[in-house]
């Protein structure tokens, strides 16, 4: 034993660690040698030891669990591992697909925005921490919302910022299905150009009867006058427009362009025609001679009375421009009931212009909208009932001049596009 422990101590180790390591393995040197080449380097006092017998089992055993440990805690860390990776994965995977499926729908690629470190706390709550002050960064405005998640979305300039030649034609554009408006504006403009040195002329009020008559509420005329002309409105009144200075450029550039109106605008030529046969209108109205106001009664006698609510149809005729009348008819009335009760509320030259086809009963329940004659002359459908006639449950029409019928339709639109092309 005394020298298994002095083979020990010449390897380098200590006599009270050599005795102790002899004393567990039975003498055997190679185990005591393994022994203390995994015990601690740190000197063991020069006690008696501690006798401790273990057998070879004992021993297997205790290898065999910490193997068995070992491998469980390997099983638990690789399954932590494998599911943080499929997560990774899975969320790399949505955002793939999330960003493809944009892509697909902006038509092209997208942009990510850059992302910048935000600024520390003490630099932005005290700007002379750095000993000087800090030019703050210059605020721009957000992009709409279109744009930041759209960038392939091209968003128009505003009327503003277009040139003035595309100012002056899309005002106009706009204007142009308000012919009272184009002609006012045209007479307006003419005044001022010529007397451009009496200061009287150079000052629309948009207060007055007859501003408000034929220019209020039509789009288009105060970017007409202010990116057009050049007016400004008065500070001391805000319905009043002043022109400092007569620019004959400006001038012949927007009269150009609104008197070009009556050769190239389809909604200009048709409101132009409408107001003509509005005011023909309003002289078969203003009629109330004696024998016009006996025809009227004469009509309304021979249209039928006015039945209950129950399986009527509900007519409303259009006269004019904020003007109808309406009345319920049964189901079984004729055409010719409701032309009687028109003639007599409105004119009874009616009846003859109507059965002539001078005059056209427009259907704007339908659609698109017909007239109730649509393919054959309005006499002959006279005695058709309101419901063979589509004129039932309800129904608006239209009066209007047969000229304005045709020039408002599909048709009338095309052959005047070819005419102003020719």
């Amino acid at each position: 034993m005394s020298d298994s422990v002095n083979q020990l101590v010449s390897m380098g180790f200590s006599r009270a660690d050599a005795s102790n390591a002899l004393s567990r393995v039975d003498g055997d040197v190679q185990r005591a040698v393994g022994i203390l080449l995994g015990a601690p380097s740190y000197p063991t006092p020069d006690v008696a030891p501690t006798t401790v017998n273990l057998t070879s089992g004992d021993e297997d055993e205790e290898l065999r669990r910490a193997i068995e440990l070992s491998k469980e805690l390997e099983v638990k860390e690789k399954k932590a591992r494998g599911d943080k990776q499929r997560k990774a994965a899975r969320a790399a995977s949505n955002n793939a697909a999330a960003s493809a499926a944009l892509s697909r729908l902006n038509g092209g690629s997208i942009t990510q925005p850059t992302k910048t470190k935000a600024a520390p706390a003490a630099v932005s709550s005290h700007p002379s921490v750095n000993g000087g002050s800090i030019t703050q960064p210059t605020k721009t405005k957000a992009a709409p919302a279109a744009v930041s998640s759209h960038p392939s979305v091209k968003v128009p300039k505003t009327l503003a910022e277009k040139s003035y030649k595309e100012q002056v034609l899309r005002t106009v554009f706009r204007v142009s299905p308000h012919s009272l408006a184009v002609d006012t504006l045209i007479k307006t403009l003419e005044t001022i150009k010529n007397n451009k040195t009496n200061p009287k002329y150079r000052s629309i009020d948009v207060g007055t009867r007859g501003f408000k008559r034929a220019l209020d509420g039509v789009p288009g005329v105060t970017d007409l006058l202010t990116l057009g002309i050049g007016f400004k409105r008065d500070a001391s009144s805000k319905s009043v427009f002043k022109l400092d200075f007569v620019d004959e450029a400006r001038f012949y550039a927007v009269l150009s362009a609104l008197k070009d109106l009556s050769t190239t605008s389809h909604a200009y030529n048709l409101s132009r025609s409408r107001r003509v046969w509005e005011k023909r209108l309003e002289a078969l109205m203003a009629d109330d001679t004696t024998t016009e106001i006996t025809k009227r009664g004469e009509c309304l006698r021979l249209s039928p009375s006015e039945p209950g609510t129950a399986a009527c149809s509900f007519v409303t005729v259009n006269i004019k421009e904020g003007e109808k009348i309406s009345r319920r008819f049964a189901a079984d009335d004729t055409v010719k009931d409701v032309l009687y009760w028109v003639s007599g509320s409105v004119s009874s030259k009616l009846y003859d212009l109507i059965l002539s086809d001078e005059v056209v009963l427009v259907n704007l329940s339908k659609h698109p909208k017909a007239a109730v004659n649509e393919d054959e002359p309005f006499e002959n459908i006279v005695k058709y009932t309101l419901q063979r006639a589509e004129l039932w449950p309800s129904c608006e029409l239209d009066l209007v001049n047969k000229d304005i019928f045709l020039m408002d339709s599909e048709r009338g639109r095309k052959e005047f596009e070819v005419k102003v092309s020719a």
